[in-house]
């Protein structure tokens, strides 16, 4: 809107400069009619971008019929949404809370439909803690995520979706405020439990993540063990810095930005 008010402004330097034998009713002709022309499309514009606003919340509206089959099929849907969209997600995440609450208290729900349900609940609940824009008590919200995920993995039979929702617990506990100590217990019961699930396809890449995030878990606060040769081809130890500031930058050489920089960091 602002780059189209500045070419009518140009516009109408242009009209009211090279054309001065006008009379003066002309020229405020000449700049009334595109002013209003302009003003119109703006309103259609906003008129769209508002009606498209209302649509996407009507899209994630909780179903007519609240039954648990009703919502489960429709958290379903929302799942294969294409959710990249900030605003988007978060209206999904609403919607997914406010399904799995009336299928939860629902008794008449199958233990299936009841499963299924929290599945979504969880994954989105991670999804939505990892990217900040959770409404509810960040530190309850969290809890209650690794409790239930927990209980949820270590209660199956562990198939593709339980491994992707391993990985969102695994990068909720290393990347929200849950504590070390209580990341590290859930790390080693999922290990323990990956661990009898001899013959299963998902078993090695989960234990590998369980494993790896476990390691990582083990170096929050510890100083950076680095080893490597200098430029001059000297030995450089970190440690032997210990107790000073030191920078660290991280690059490769398959990255342009990176190889821009190498000279500067070397004369440093």
């Amino acid at each position: 809107c602002q780059r189209s008010a500045w070419g009518v402004g140009i516009c109408v330097r242009i009209l009211l400069v090279r054309q001065p034998e006008r009379t003066v009713k002309h020229q405020l002709k000449m700049v009334v009619v595109p002013f209003v022309l302009f003003m119109l499309a703006a309103i259609v514009l906003i008129l769209q971008a508002t009606r498209a606003r209302q649509g996407d919340s009507e899209k994630y509206a909780l179903p007519a019929q609240r039954d648990a089959l009703s919502l489960v099929d429709f958290m379903r849907d929302v799942q294969d949404e294409d959710l990249s969209d900030e605003w988007d997600f978060s209206r999904a995440a609403k919607a997914i809370r406010e399904a799995y609450a009336i299928v939860e208290a629902d008794t008449a729900a199958t233990s299936e439909d009841a499963r299924e349900a929290l599945y979504y609940r969880l994954y989105f609940g991670w999804m939505e803690c990892l990217k900040g824009g959770t409404t509810l008590s960040k530190g309850e919200e969290l809890q209650f995520l690794k409790q239930r995920s927990l209980a949820y993995l270590t209660s199956s039979e562990f198939k593709q979706a339980d491994s992707v929702l391993l990985s969102a617990l695994l990068l909720g506990l290393e990347k929200t405020n849950v504590s070390v100590e209580e990341a590290t217990s859930t790390c080693l019961v999922l290990e323990e439990f990956l661990s009898t699930l001899d013959g299963n396809k998902f078993q090695l890449s989960s234990l590998e993540l369980v494993s790896g995030n476990k390691y990582r878990l083990r170096l929050l606060g510890q100083m950076l063990d680095l080893r490597s040769s200098r430029i001059d081809g000297a030995d450089f130890d970190m440690a032997e810095l210990h107790g000073k500031v030191v920078y660290v930058e991280f690059w490769s050489t398959t990255c342009g930005p990176c190889l821009a920089v190498i000279s500067e960091c070397c004369e440093r």
